[in-house]
C-alpha cells in the first residue's frame, strides 16, 4: 500500500509537524546543521489525550509531553491539566494541542487560548490537523489562518502536526512563508517499540521537520498501554524558544485551564450538575439552549439533541437534530451500547445526558472514554429506574435518560 493510503487508514491518530528554519532561529547555532541536530541533539517524548486518563505522566521516562487540550469549540479534555501539572512537576517540557474540526478559525482558536491561557509562555502552541472530523480537512488555508491569528493574538507561533503525507500531497507554501514548524507523523513500522530517534520522515513542502511522531504503538515502563512516540530535533533551550521563551513576549500569568466541572458555578434556584450538562449540551450539539439548571422542554428537547448527534458521529444515522425521540431516532438507537472501556461520542452523549438528568459521570470528554465514573453513573441510573444493573448503557438508559 502506498503511505497516503496507510495514513488516512490512521484516521484516529493524530500527526504533528514542524518545518525545518522557523524564521526567528534560522540564524541561530541551533539551525545550523539539521542532520547533525538530529543525530546529537535531540529529545524523546510522548503525546497524549484522554486515552491516557490516568497515566503517571510524573514518572513516566520522556523529556517531553504533549497534552491534547482542545477541540473544535466544544470540547475540553477533562484530564489535561492534570496530565500537564504532573509533566511540569517532574521537569519535563510542555506542549498543547488543539484537534481543530474545520469550523470558524476565530472561535475555534479563541475556545483554544481561553483554555490554556495558564500555559502559554511555557508550552509549544500546536495545531492537530488530520481529516477525521475536519470539514476543511481540503482547504489548507484554513490551518494556515488559524497560526496566523493566534500568532497575531499571543505573538508566539503555533506548530503543525500532520501526517507526511498531507504535508506532501496539499500546498503548504503559505505555512512555509509564514515560518510555521512542522510536526510530522509517519509511521515505518507497525511493531511495539521503544524510544527511536533515528527514525526517517517523509518529506514534502516541509523538507526537514522539527519534530516527528514515528509510532502509536510506544511502549514505556510505568504505563500498560500505547503511546504515540516522538523526537524533538533540538536541545531544551530550543524547546524552550518555540514557546516563546526567546520571543521577547510579556505573558502575564493566569489561572491554568480548568475541566468543565471547575468552570460551572453554582446555580441560585438550579441544579449545578444540570446546569453544566446543559453548557456541554450547547457546545455538543451547536444549540444554545438556557443555561440555568432548571430541566423544563427546552432541556429536554436538547436532550434528544444529544443523543441524536452522537449516533450521526459514530454511526452516521443521518438524523434530522430536531429534539424529537420519533421512531428514525429509536430504530437508529437501537442495537447500540456503550460500556467500560469503550470511546466513542456515544459515550460523551451518555455523560452529557447524566449530568442533565442531575447524576454526576465525573467528566465529560469527546469523544468520551466510558471510565468507572461513568459505569457507577449507569448503575446508579439502572437501579433508580428499575434497569437490569450491568452498567451498560444501552437503548433503555438512553430512551429513560432522554
Amino acid at each position: 500500500k502506498s503511505i497516503l493510503t496507510l495514513t488516512k487508514n490512521l484516521k484516529t491518530d493524530v500527526y504533528l509537524f514542524i518545518p525545518s528554519e522557523h524564521q526567528q532561529f534560522k540564524n541561530s547555532k541551533w539551525f545550523k546543521n539539521a542532520k547533525k541536530r538530529r543525530n546529537n541533539m535531540s529529545l524523546n517524548g510522548v503525546d497524549v489525550s484522554h486515552v491516557q486518563r490516568g497515566i503517571d505522566m510524573e514518572n513516566l521516562p520522556a523529556d517531553f509531553a504533549i497534552m491534547k487540550a482542545t477541540q473544535g469549540t466544544w470540547c475540553l479534555i477533562s484530564c489535561c491539566d492534570d496530565q500537564y501539572q504532573a509533566a511540569k512537576r517532574s521537569g519535563k517540557k510542555l506542549g498543547v494541542y488543539h484537534y481543530a474540526e474545520g469550523t470558524s478559525v476565530q472561535a475555534e482558536a479563541d475556545y483554544f487560548l481561553s483554555n490554556i491561557a495558564g500555559y502559554i509562555g511555557e508550552a509549544m502552541i500546536i495545531l492537530d490537523w488530520e481529516s477525521y472530523n475536519n470539514e476543511s480537512f481540503n482547504n489548507p488555508q484554513w490551518a494556515i489562518d488559524w497560526c496566523n491569528y493566534v500568532h497575531n493574538k499571543i505573538g508566539i507561533k503555533p506548530v503543525l502536526y500532520m501526517s507526511g503525507s498531507v504535508a506532501s500531497d496539499y500546498n503548504w507554501s503559505g505555512a512555509v512563508a509564514g515560518d510555521y514548524g512542522l510536526w510530522e507523523a509517519f509511521y515505518t513500522g507497525d511493531d511495539y517499540c521503544g524510544y527511536q530517534p533515528g527514525c526517517r520522515t517523509f518529506g514534502g513542502e516541509f523538507t526537514s521537520p522539527m519534530m516527528l511522531q514515528y509510532s502509536s504503538r510506544g511502549r514505556l515502563s510505568g504505563y500498560g498501554g500505547d503511546l504515540d512516540m516522538d523526537v524533538f530535533y533540538g536541545d531544551r533551550d530550543t524547546w524552550d524558544a518555540y514557546c516563546g521563551a526567546s520571543s521577547g513576549n510579556t505573558i502575564t500569568p493566569v489561572e491554568p485551564a480548568k475541566t468543565p466541572a471547575e468552570q460551572c458555578p453554582q446555580v441560585d434556584g438550579g441544579n449545578a450538575l444540570v446546569k453544566n450538562g446543559q453548557l456541554h449540551s450547547a457546545n455538543f450539539t451547536g444549540n444554545t439552549i438556557t443555561a440555568d439548571g432548571v430541566p423544563g422542554p427546552e432541556t429536554k428537547e436538547q436532550k434528544v439533541r444529544v443523543l441524536q448527534r452522537a449516533l450521526n458521529a459514530d454511526y452516521a444515522a443521518g438524523l434530522d437534530e430536531d429534539g424529537k425521540f420519533g421512531n428514525l431516532t429509536k430504530t437508529a438507537l437501537r442495537g447500540h451500547y456503550v460500556m467500560e472501556g469503550e470511546t466513542q461520542f456515544m459515550v460523551t452523549a451518555v455523560e452529557i445526558l447524566f449530568l442533565m438528568n442531575g447524576v454526576d459521570p465525573k467528566g465529560v470528554e469527546c469523544p468520551g472514554s466510558f471510565g468507572t465514573g461513568c459505569g457507577d453513573a449507569t448503575l446508579t441510573w439502572e437501579s433508580a429506574h428499575g434497569l437490569y444493573q450491568d452498567r451498560i448503557a444501552g437503548f433503555d438508559v438512553f430512551s429513560t435518560l432522554v
